[in-house]
C-alpha cells in the first residue's frame, strides 16, 4: 500500500483549509478499503453536513486521469465512475469528474510527493482552488421527469447492484432465464441496458 494511503492526513487537512477558506464546515471520513466488494473511494466529503463527494487517492506517479489506468485501477475506474462529484489524485495530479465526466483538465501541482510543500507549482494553485472549489460546492441537480430520475439512478443502481453480487457472491447471468433457488431474476426485462 503506497504512502498516501496510509497517510490520509495531509490530503483531509488540504481539503479541509479549502473548505475553510470558502466558508464551510467539512466532515471528512476516509472509508477502509473492502476487498471483497472492489473497494470503496478513499475519502468521503460532506460539506455543511450534507454528502457532497469523494477523493479517491493513488499511489504518486499514476496521476489524476483515469482513462490511462489499467488493469485493477480501469476496472475500479468503471465502478466509480457512476459517482457524481469524484476527484482522482495522486497528490500531484488533481482530476475532478462527474458521473464519469471530467470537468475542465487534469492539474498537476507539482512534486507534492517528493518535495512536500517547496514541490508545489505556484502557477497551479488558482486551477487547484478552482478544481477543490469546483468539488465542495457540487449539489445534485434535482430530475425534473421520470426518464430523467431513471437516467440519474441507472448507474447508481448498477453500482448497488454490482457490490451486492459481489457481497453475496452469486454468480447470475443476465438472462432471461437466470434463476437463484428457483426465483427468476430480471425474468420480464426486454431493455439489458436498464436492468
Amino acid at each position: 500500500m503506497d504512502t498516501l494511503k496510509t497517510n490520509l492526513k495531509p490530503i483531509e487537512n488540504l481539503v479541509r483549509s479549502f473548505g475553510i477558506q470558502l466558508g464551510h464546515t467539512l466532515n471528512v471520513v476516509t472509508e477502509s478499503d473492502i476487498e471483497e466488494i472492489g473497494g470503496t473511494p478513499d475519502i468521503e466529503v460532506a460539506v455543511d453536513g450534507a454528502p457532497t463527494g469523494y477523493i479517491e487517492l493513488k499511489k504518486p506517479g499514476m496521476g489524476g486521469d483515469p482513462s490511462r489506468f489499467t488493469g485493477r485501477n480501469a476496472q475500479q475506474w468503471q465502478k466509480f465512475k457512476a459517482i457524481p462529484n469524484l476527484i482522482y489524485t495522486d497528490g500531484n495530479a488533481w482530476g475532478l469528474y462527474r458521473s464519469g465526466q471530467r470537468i475542465g483538465e487534469v492539474i498537476d501541482i507539482g512534486e507534492i510527493d517528493k518535495r512536500g510543500v517547496s514541490g508545489l507549482k505556484l502557477a497551479a494553485t488558482s486551477d487547484f482552488f478552482n478544481i477543490i472549489s469546483q468539488f465542495l460546492s457540487w449539489e445534485p441537480i434535482p430530475p425534473t421527469s421520470p426518464r430523467g430520475l431513471a437516467k440519474q439512478l441507472a448507474p447508481l443502481c448498477r453500482f448497488l447492484r454490482d457490490d451486492v453480487l459481489r457481497a453475496v457472491k452469486i454468480p447470475i447471468l443476465l438472462s432471461t432465464n437466470s434463476q437463484v433457488n428457483g426465483v427468476a431474476l430480471f425474468s420480464r426485462c426486454k431493455r439489458r441496458r436498464v436492468c
